[in-house]
């Protein structure tokens, strides 16, 4: 017998079938609905474009140059018109400040300059090279000097591999092409990224000349610190680019009683503290003598060594780097971005394969400069790595030069002798 609950489900069975038949008619209105709203999305977005936005860029020195007198102009720590054959590139980069000249039939020589100074750093080099009858190029690396520099890009060996393509190319004469070659000189920084430009486009080298190089920087002198701010993102950028900066002015005249380094935390040798940072490039690049260095009295303080001593404003490394500090935007951005992503270590194959053509007839010859008491490059660790460049029977793959007395400063403090060495190295292999 139906009790009375079966009877309630009977009565009421019509009126739940027509509530499901209608809710399922929402669910699919509801549905076809949202795949309408889908499909005329993606055929309103296959047809829109968003409007182009220009490259995000820090502006160069020339920003500050631009609103001053000729007169003013040049008073400035690094005048723009220090070198002759000034021009400025513009690319989708940003603009690009290179200097040429020399004798336009003579044998073409770039120089690339380290992390901290612009190409000024390579003037003396550079000169006596064209009095030797040598045509030259230099040019301000992006993110120092009057080269702007991208913000959104990473200050990598690709962006700086491009810079110098689009540098050669500016050129009014031909320095790439089957009957063109170069040789190229890279500083520092500058040093691992002309490595890397020599493996990536070999036919275009004829020499590699390598002077106080990144690139085989031993793991072991790179601290925690140094990982942190320059290899994570944990700290936010702003506030990793003041603590960076804030630890890069160097006194404007040197002292009797302290170290030319300002910072309260004084930037250390490689060699005692296993520390490589900016810090310590940027003084170590100055040749200046932070207290840990234990500087010997007869040591020459010479970042603040006028580099051109006719010069009516004497030019010193301290006021250049002060003076990116203080009006370029993109330095210190761009001096981060280099530590963390540039080829300062770990490049023992890319070596190999250069000193490995090398050896070969018509590969690009290799010279390693190196000073006996730099704290960065360390003579010692350099003399042993480079030997991944030699061959299996002992085939020199490298030829080496080392100034014992010279640091990291060596471009400054031995200018001369390096345009003498290049002279032989050159003459000995017919370049």
């Amino acid at each position: 017998m139906a009790t009375l609950q079966d009877i309630a489900q009977y009565i009421n069975a019509p009126r739940l079938a027509q509530t499901a038949s209608r809710n399922s008619h929402l669910y699919i209105t509801a549905g076809a609905a949202a795949l309408s709203i889908y499909a005329l999305g993606r055929l309103w977005l296959s047809n829109w474009h968003p409007a182009y936005k220009d490259p995000q860029l820090y502006p160069s020195l020339l920003d500050v140059v631009s609103k001053l007198t000729p007169a003013e102009q040049r008073d400035l720590p690094y005048p723009p018109d220090v070198f002759p054959g000034a021009r400025d590139v513009k690319t989708p980069y940003g603009s690009i400040r290179a200097y040429e000249w020399g004798p336009e039939d003579g044998k073409k020589v770039l120089l690339v300059h380290g992390i901290s100074t612009p190409c000024i750093s390579l003037g003396k080099i550079a000169e006596g090279l064209v009095e030797n009858g040598y045509r030259v190029m230099l040019f301000d690396l992006f993110g120092r000097g009057y080269s702007s520099s991208p913000k959104d890009l990473p200050h990598d060996a690709r962006l700086y591999t491009t810079q110098i393509l689009l540098v050669l190319a500016s050129s009014p004469l031909p320095w790439t092409g089957t009957a063109n070659t170069f040789s190229i000189i890279g500083y520092s920084l500058g040093g691992c990224l002309a490595a890397h430009f020599t493996h990536t486009f070999p036919s275009l080298i004829s020499s590699l000349v390598l002077i106080a190089p990144a690139g085989l920087i031993r793991e072991s002198h790179i601290s925690e610190r140094s990982k942190l701010l320059y290899h994570t993102a944990i700290l936010p950028a702003r506030f990793r680019d003041w603590l960076v900066g804030r630890r890069l002015k160097m006194a404007d005249a040197p002292s009797s009683t302290s170290s030319s380094h300002t910072s309260e935390e004084k930037p250390t040798s490689a060699s005692t503290s296993g520390d490589v940072d900016i810090a310590t490039a940027v003084a170590a690049e100055a040749g200046s003598h932070p207290s840990s260095m234990d500087p010997s009295p007869e040591d020459i303080d010479y970042s603040h060594i006028p580099l051109y001593p006719t010069h009516h404003n004497p030019l010193t490394i301290a006021s250049v780097c002060n003076f990116q500090l203080a009006h370029h935007r993109g330095y210190v951005p761009a001096l981060v971005s280099c530590l963390g992503h540039c080829p300062i270590t770990h490049q023992h194959e890319r070596y190999a394969e250069i000193g490995r053509r090398a050896r070969e007839e018509g590969g690009a010859k290799v010279l390693l400069l190196l000073g006996g008491k730099d704290p960065v490059i360390s003579r010692e660790e350099y003399v042993e790595d480079i030997k991944v460049m030699d061959g299996a029977g002992g085939e020199r793959g490298v030829e080496v030069k080392v100034w014992e007395e010279a640091g990291h400063e060596l471009v400054v403090s031995v200018g001369g002798e390096i345009v003498e060495e290049l002279g032989r190295f050159w003459g000995s292999h017919g370049i």
